[in-house]
C-alpha cells in the first residue's frame, strides 16, 4: 500500500448476498470527491457472485482496495469488526453494502472533522424505499455551530444510533476498545450507546451524505424468529444500564428520560412480538430482575406504577398487558377530548 496521507478514509464494506445492489454502492465509492481512500470488502460468504461485482468495478479505479475474507458466515457485527481491524486510514466509515453515498459525502465529513477536531461528524441521510426519496425523520435543518455534547445528541437522535453515515477518527475508536458484539439484530444500538459515551466531541453536516435503501430481503425485514431481536434489544438496555453505572449517568437527567423511553419501546416490542409466551417471558424477567427497571419507570409513568400495583393479582408478568391495556384507555380517552 502506498504511503497514507492523513486525510486516507478506510471505508469498511460488508458483503452478504447483495449482487442486486452492490454495483451501485461500489460506483458511489468510486465517484467521491474524496479520493484518498482504502476500500476495505469484507466477503461474509455469501453464495452469489457480490464479490466479483465489486472487483470488477473496482480494479479499474485506482484506488487502493481489498478483500477480507471469513471462512464463514459470521454476521455484520463481525464483518464490521474484521473490517475495523484491517484499516489503517485516520479515519474509518462504515457502509452497508446495499447503500450507496452522495459524491460529495467523505470530503463534507472530513472537512468538518478537520475543522472541528471532532471524534465522530454525521451527515444527513436520505431514504429510497424502491426508488423513491425521503429526508429521514432526524434530517437537521442546519449544521451545529459547534461540536454538541455527545449525550445530548445521542438522546436527541441528532447523533442517530446505526453505524453508517458517521466518520470516526480511528485513532479514537480503537482507544476506546468499542466493537461489535457478534450475534445480535440490531447490533448498532448497543455498540453506538457504548462508544458515544467515550466521545469527546461531535459535528454535524447539513448536507445528504448516505442513502439508506429500504428493501425486503434485508436483515431488518426478513421474516425470521422475532426472539433473537428481543434479545438484542435486552442488550441495548443493558448496555445502557452498565455504561450509565461506569460513568455515573444517573445524574443526567436528559439521559435517564430517554432511557425509561426506551425501556417503555422494548415493553412495547415484547408486547407485539411473535414469539411464545414462555420467550416474552424470560425476556420480561431479565429485564425485570437484572436491570430493576420498575423503580426506574414508576419515578416518572403513573400508568406503570398502577399497573405493578396489581401485580400481585396477576399470574407472572400478565401486569405488562394491564399496562398496555391502560395506555389504550387513556389514548382513547384523550382522543374523545380532543374531538
Amino acid at each position: 500500500m502506498t504511503t497514507l496521507s492523513t486525510d486516507f478514509i478506510s471505508i469498511i464494506i460488508p458483503v452478504y448476498k447483495v449482487e442486486a445492489y452492490i454495483q451501485p454502492c461500489i460506483a458511489s465509492v468510486i465517484n467521491q470527491t474524496h479520493r484518498h481512500l482504502e476500500i476495505l470488502l469484507v466477503d461474509d460468504c455469501g453464495d452469489d457472485q457480490s464479490i466479483t461485482l465489486a472487483e470488477e468495478l473496482l480494479r479499474p479505479s485506482g484506488l487502493e482496495w481489498k478483500v477480507l475474507r471469513h471462512e464463514k458466515n459470521r454476521g455484520l457485527s463481525a464483518a464490521r469488526n474484521t473490517g475495523a481491524a484491517h484499516a489503517q486510514g485516520n479515519y474509518l466509515f462504515f457502509l452497508d453494502s446495499d447503500d450507496y453515498l452522495a459524491p460529495h459525502a467523505l470530503e463534507k465529513l472530513l472537512r468538518k472533522a478537520q475543522e472541528t477536531q471532532a471524534d465522530m461528524v454525521f451527515g444527513n441521510l436520505v431514504y429510497d424505499t424502491d426508488g423513491v426519496l425521503a429526508p429521514c425523520m432526524w434530517t437537521r435543518q442546519k449544521d451545529a455551530p459547534a461540536p454538541t455534547d455527545p449525550l445530548n445528541a445521542h438522546v436527541r437522535r441528532l447523533a442517530f444510533p446505526m453505524a453508517w453515515n458517521r466518520l470516526i477518527k480511528r485513532d479514537f475508536y480503537t482507544s476506546s476498545g468499542v466493537s461489535f458484539i457478534e450475534g445480535l439484530i440490531h447490533e448498532d444500538e448497543p455498540w453506538s450507546f457504548s462508544l458515544i459515551v467515550r466521545t469527546g466531541k461531535v459535528a454535524f453536516v447539513q448536507a445528504t451524505t448516505y442513502y439508506y435503501r429500504q428493501r425486503s430481503g434485508a436483515i431488518t425485514s426478513e421474516k425470521r424468529s422475532d426472539f433473537p431481536r428481543l434479545y438484542g434489544k435486552y442488550v441495548w438496555l443493558k448496555t445502557i444500564s452498565d455504561e450509565s453505572a461506569a460513568f455515573g449517568l444517573s445524574r443526567r437527567t436528559d439521559v435517564q428520560e430517554w432511557y425509561q423511553n426506551c425501556i417503555l419501546n422494548v415493553l412495547d416490542a415484547v408486547k407485539d412480538s411473535t414469539c411464545t409466551g414462555a420467550e416474552k417471558y424470560s425476556i420480561l424477567h431479565k429485564l425485570f430482575t437484572e436491570l430493576q427497571l420498575p423503580e426506574l419507570l414508576t419515578q416518572r409513568n403513573h400508568l406503570f406504577r398502577l399497573a405493578k400495583a396489581c401485580s400481585f393479582l396477576l399470574p407472572r408478568y400478565r401486569w405488562i398487558s394491564f399496562y398496555h391495556l391502560l395506555r389504550k384507555l387513556k389514548a382513547k380517552l384523550g382522543s374523545k377530548r380532543r374531538s
